[in-house]
């Protein structure tokens, strides 16, 4: 029933999590390609689109019970 009232919807909300270990990359190209594929995939304008990048210091992340750092 809640997956009918949602895609009933005329509008709706997307959020996607990306999690990428990298260092050095374009953050530009990033937010424009992923913009890009976004507005393709759902009709909706690029200017509709909002991409936020968060970087996480390796000291604040772990893995497996141990520290990045």
């Amino acid at each position: 029933m809640f997956i009918e009232q949602l895609l009933s919807k005329k509008y709706s909300s997307l959020f996607l999590c990306v999690s990428v270990f990298a260092r050095n990359f374009s953050r530009q190209l990033l937010i424009k390609r992923l913009t890009e594929v976004v507005a393709e995939i759902t009709g909706k304008p690029e200017t509709y689109i909002y991409v936020r990048i968060d970087e996480v210091p390796h000291e604040n992340f772990g893995i497996g019970g141990k520290s990045l750092s």
